[in-house]
């Protein structure tokens, strides 16, 4: 009985936007947003505020863990690794010679990879938001790949659908980061369900 409708990459790239704009200021710089799905990672950058660009690439975690699936966490995540570097002067050139100020990430398995951050080493405050450093995320992803699914359900108490999508997941957000050069990767609760939320209470916002 639901009225279902379909959106386009811009309009999520525009609700990704609003939705972290809320916790996130992006008034400032360049900003870089990575949305990582189950099918498809969503890179978003914005300037000044402003959406510049918005680019769909076929990288979600479930994709890959379907494409890479190895009995082996650790080279799943070799794998993984290999194929997005076919992505690297796609991306690069999207960035163009602007530096990033910051990079945010949104999703499910990027709030489980930041408790683990939280609990092996702390993690940081960035401009009021949970943050860590960008090789503290690549060294928690190598330290999940070493366990089968099972270890990671048992030790870290993980849903089965989010123990084995976490380590593909994981290499794109720490892959991105590395390549636009990020010290940090700030991480708020908030990605397009919360701006869906607020698009709907403010509908004359412009679209």
């Amino acid at each position: 009985g639901f009225a279902i409708e379909v959106i386009s990459g811009v309009e999520e790239a525009r609700l990704l936007m609003l939705g972290i704009e809320r916790e996130v200021d992006l008034s400032a710089g360049r900003s870089v947003l990575l949305d990582v799905g189950g099918g498809s990672a969503e890179v978003v950058i914005i300037d000044e505020g402003d959406l510049v660009s918005a680019t769909s690439y076929p990288l979600g975690a479930l994709r890959m863990l379907q494409q890479f699936r190895e009995e082996d966490g650790a080279r799943l995540a070799s794998r993984v690794t290999e194929h997005l570097k076919l992505h690297d002067r796609q991306i690069t050139d999207l960035l163009g010679d602007a530096p990033a100020a910051r990079f945010v990430a949104a999703g499910g398995n990027i709030q489980s990879l930041f408790e683990l951050v939280r609990l092996r080493s702390g993690t940081l405050r960035v401009d009021s938001v949970d943050a860590c450093a960008i090789e503290d995320l690549g060294e928690e992803v190598r330290r999940v790949a070493s366990m089968s699914v099972t270890e990671r359900m048992a030790r870290h108490g993980l849903r089965a659908d989010r123990a084995d999508t976490i380590v593909p997941a994981g290499v794109v957000y720490h892959h991105l980061g590395r390549l636009v050069g990020a010290e940090h990767i700030l991480a708020p609760r908030a990605g397009v369900k919360e701006g869906l939320l607020a698009a709907t209470l403010q509908p004359d916002h412009e679209r």
